[in-house]
């Protein structure tokens, strides 16, 4: 009920699991987010997940984030760097990391099998793009 609950707010980090996805109905509704109700609140940017995400990737993500986004020209630009860092194995998980959980889609039965297994970060590091692609900026991205 506040219009401007997030006035002020220059960036909005999410970095809980499914924080850019709403309804996922196929109507369009999938972008009406907890990230664009913010937005709408007054945050210039936000910065929030597309599906459930890893805690220690998320985690060595953000922390590249904020570190570049002091020396980058833009939001966009930070965060585009510190994903290729993931790409390509500048920074990697710390010895005995713990395998993501399977990716489970809101709304799914919690006792049938999920999709897909995240991959191992001991096989491959945080190359996969489970690891790295579920942020996105939403609003002012410079």
């Amino acid at each position: 009920r506040l219009p401007n609950l997030f006035a002020g707010v220059d960036l909005l980090t999410l970095s809980a699991c499914n924080t850019a996805t709403g309804d996922l109905a196929g109507d369009g509704t999938e972008v009406e987010s907890f990230a664009v109700l913010a937005q709408r609140k007054g945050a210039r940017a936000v910065f929030a997940s597309l599906w459930p995400v890893a805690d220690q990737s998320t985690s060595a993500l953000m922390r590249r984030f904020y570190a570049l986004r002091h020396e980058s020209p833009s939001k966009l630009e930070a965060l585009r760097k510190a994903q290729l860092e993931l790409i390509s194995a500048r920074v990697t998980p710390p010895a005995g990391s713990v395998r993501a959980k399977p990716l489970r889609l809101p709304g799914t039965d919690p006792t049938t099998p999920a999709p897909s297994e995240p991959p191992d970060p001991a096989l491959g590091g945080w190359r996969h793009p489970y690891y790295w692609a579920p942020f996105i900026l939403v609003g002012n991205v410079l």
